[in-house]
């Protein structure tokens, strides 16, 4: 039987300011999906509008909140993210002041000043949305038409959580309901030796890069508490394969460190695949990740030039082109309505309204009509 309920899912890798790569990938899929649906460009979907979930790591965590929490294009992200990252990546010691910037390095002290960052992070919810402290929990709740969460990683405990603007039922949470967006953003972003940990009702966080850099895992788990098995489209979009060396000279462990996390994304997708090649078989499984951006550092925003040039490069590869377009089909399959035609409406209902169908041959569950348009993308 047809199944009414299509999720649609997006992970985000860490990775600094190589999450403009990231960015440039999701807005040529976007534009792809929005050409193949015959949307006039006054009427595309925006990623919020399509996918179900987003989840992100780091700066994927923030570029997750953007897209997903704040509705932003993928456009307006990139300017965004653009702009903050050449405000906060400035270092919090001047250049003069050569004794106490090679004494953080020796002590592998946050190079950056964290105030800045929530300061900038505060005031792109403040433009979105005019509230700097909206809580990170939406207030659509369950019928949100796009949920999202971040990772981070509590220190006192050392294992990676989930910061959720949404509830789910089969995992413990005592945080998200007590967190605002921007603390998620700041405590997502708390790179060991960039930015200093974040406080979030007296629990203490750092980044969940080392452990959940490429938050895929998570990503799917998470779908399956919240709306079982079923026809699920999961876009991984990465932010390069190496990381630079060049950013921690002299600091052999944080090199290694680093090196490390890019393992890990790595070997964290192909764990996936193995585990799931099912769904790469059917085409409801696409990894981009563009080769060669590890000589770009993390914090390195002079070089976006050079990213957008690598990146353009990867997604004008032929076998890259070739997957984009299946990607893109793929999401236009799923955001076609055999309802409302190849137009589906895009909005959220005031009131919870259920309706049955028939799930799965052995089961009836009901949902919201508001989930039964969102699983076509609207």
């Amino acid at each position: 039987m047809y199944n009414l309920l299509q999720i649609k899912l997006m992970v985000l890798d860490g990775g600094g300011v190589r999450g403009i790569s990231a960015i440039l990938q999701l807005g040529l899929i976007m534009k792809t999906v929005n050409r193949k649906l015959k949307r006039p460009r006054g009427q595309h979907l925006l990623p919020w509008q399509v996918f179900s979930l987003i989840g992100g790591t780091s700066t994927g965590g923030i570029l997750a909140v953007m897209l997903g929490r704040l509705k932003m294009s993928t456009d307006e992200c990139l300017d965004e993210y653009c702009k903050l990252s050449k405000i906060v990546f400035q270092p919090k010691r001047a250049r003069a002041d050569i004794p106490r910037r090679a004494a953080d390095r020796l002590t592998a002290d946050e190079r950056f000043d964290a105030d800045v960052l929530e300061q900038q992070i505060r005031a792109v919810i403040e433009k979105k949305i005019g509230d700097a402290d909206i809580p990170l929990m939406d207030d659509e709740g369950e019928i949100s038409p796009c949920r999202v969460f971040v990772c981070s990683k509590m220190s006192s405990v050392g294992h990676v959580s989930l910061l959720r603007s949404y509830e789910n039922e089969n995992q413990p949470d005592s945080i998200s309901d007590r967190c605002k967006l921007w603390e998620a953003c700041r405590a997502t972003s708390a790179a060991s030796t960039f930015f200093s940990p974040c406080k979030i009702a007296g629990r203490v966080f750092i980044d969940g890069a080392l452990g959940m850099n490429n938050p895929v895992e998570a990503v799917w788990q998470e779908a399956k508490d919240l709306w079982g098995d079923g026809n699920t489209v999961i876009i991984s979009l990465g932010t390069g394969e190496k990381p630079s060396t060049t950013t921690h000279e002299g600091l052999t462990g944080i090199v290694k460190t680093l090196e490390e996390i890019a393992t890990e994304t790595q070997n964290t997708a192909n764990r996936f695949i193995q585990r799931n090649n099912d769904l790469v078989e059917r085409d409801f499984y696409y990894r981009f990740n563009v080769p060669g951006l590890g000589r770009v550092g993390l914090h390195e925003y002079q070089r976006v030039e050079l990213l957008e040039e690598q990146t353009d490069g990867y997604l004008n590869r032929h076998e890259i082109s070739q997957r984009l377009l299946r990607c893109a089909e793929k999401l236009r399959e799923v955001c076609q309505s055999p309802l409302f035609g190849t137009s589906p409406p895009v909005f959220s209902l005031p009131m919870r309204m259920a309706i049955e169908y028939n799930y799965e041959p052995s089961t009836r569950r009901r949902i919201t009509l508001n989930e039964c348009i969102h699983g076509w993308g609207g």
